[in-house]
């Protein structure tokens, strides 16, 4: 059983964004993203958008979470439409980490596979920024939609509680 508890959940389904299409917004809690330009209704895994991204535009809905801690951890999963083979990815950054490994989790044969990372804050990481986005480099497409991020406390915070 998992005892971790939720401090926060960011979610982005890509159906809202600014009206100079610079972030997309989460109605529900305010959460924004950077790359609202990468909206497109070419397909959506929910709704009527996605975040569709290549070489022209590799970087969408990204959020930067101010000063992590040490023993955070975060749970990050994203629905994806690509090629076979592609490697569109969610990037999870802080300073010269880099992590772009992820597991399918579901591939319901519909075109769409939820992808997921987890990842744990260091120490050497705490207290500063943690990037997390989604990328696709690539001349083919890939779509992203439903992209949530799950904020758990560090085993300190809950300690405290």
């Amino acid at each position: 059983m998992d005892a971790r508890k939720v401090k926060e959940k960011y979610f982005c389904d890509a159906e809202t964004i600014t009206s100079n299409k610079e972030f997309f917004i989460n109605p529900a809690d305010s959460s924004i993203f950077e790359f609202g330009k990468s909206q497109s209704n070419d397909f959506a895994h929910s709704g009527k958008y996605s975040c569709k991204l290549s070489d022209a535009m590799p970087y969408g809905m990204t959020i930067k979470i101010k000063q992590v801690k040490y023993g955070e951890s975060f749970v990050i999963s994203a629905w994806r439409r690509s090629s076979v083979g592609q490697k569109s990815t969610i990037i999870a950054s802080i300073d010269t980490y880099y992590n772009n490994e992820y597991k399918i989790i579901e591939s319901p044969g519909n075109g769409w596979e939820k992808i997921l990372k987890e990842i744990f804050i260091s120490e050497e990481l705490s207290r500063k920024d943690l990037s997390i986005y989604l990328y696709n480099n690539e001349k083919s497409p890939a779509y992203f939609d439903d992209f949530e991020i799950i904020r758990y406390e560090s085993l300190g915070d809950i300690v405290k509680h």
